[in-house]
């Protein structure tokens, strides 16, 4: 079922993923696994993402940061560039500051906003050694007939101080540096990422909206 899920996202098909999810959620709760029901957390945040149900994706892909597994859907790093910009735009501050500012996973990632991460999913890959066994035979799409359609890819090193500058010029008041993070951050992530780009310029105006 997660399968048909990234064949769906794969050929950006909303209605399709959407009634894939559902049925999902129905076999998860009717009986799945720990595994699955977490995986399914971040399948759901990614496509709430597509709807621009920034909302609704916030808690999920939040509360997948500490448990991600799903390497076959995206990275670690990309994962928490999703949940940042999330919880960026539709959290109240309180719960900004509680779950993003403050999250020791994201503070991780981020650091002080100077600092670059070339870590991030060989940090989580250690975190859920537990679960390779049972990931081992999961398909990557990206991967698909090259001979290597298991998890063993390695990221390259990807430069989060855009996205930090964003976070704490946003909950700090700095609207100077928010403004210029937010530049950033449209030029090193919306732009490239295939499931942001078509949102950035409603991005864009909701987050100079929320400044």
């Amino acid at each position: 079922m997660l399968a048909i899920i990234r064949i769906g996202l794969f050929f950006n098909d909303k209605v399709f993923v959407k009634k894939q999810v559902e049925r999902a959620n129905i076999l998860v709760e009717g009986g799945g696994d720990w595994d699955r029901r977490n995986r399914l957390k971040a399948y759901k945040g990614l496509h709430l993402l597509t709807v621009r149900s920034y909302n609704l994706a916030a808690p999920l892909l939040l509360d997948s940061l500490s448990t991600f597994t799903s390497y076959e859907l995206c990275s670690y790093s990309s994962l928490v560039t999703y949940a940042v910009l999330a919880g960026s735009l539709s959290l109240k501050r309180v719960d900004f500051k509680a779950k993003v500012v403050d999250a020791p996973e994201i503070k991780a990632i981020l650091g002080d906003g100077e600092d670059k991460a070339p870590g991030a999913d060989e940090e989580m890959r250690d975190v859920s050694a537990s679960t390779t066994e049972r990931a081992g035979g999961l398909v990557n799409l990206t991967t698909l007939g090259s001979g290597s359609a298991v998890e063993n890819q390695t990221e390259a090193p990807v430069d989060m101080s855009s996205l930090a500058g964003l976070v704490n010029s946003l909950y700090g008041g700095n609207y100077r540096g928010f403004f210029t993070s937010l530049a950033a951050v449209e030029e090193a992530f919306l732009t490239h990422d295939r499931y942001l780009y078509e949102h950035r310029a409603w991005f864009v105006r909701e987050m100079r909206l929320r400044g």
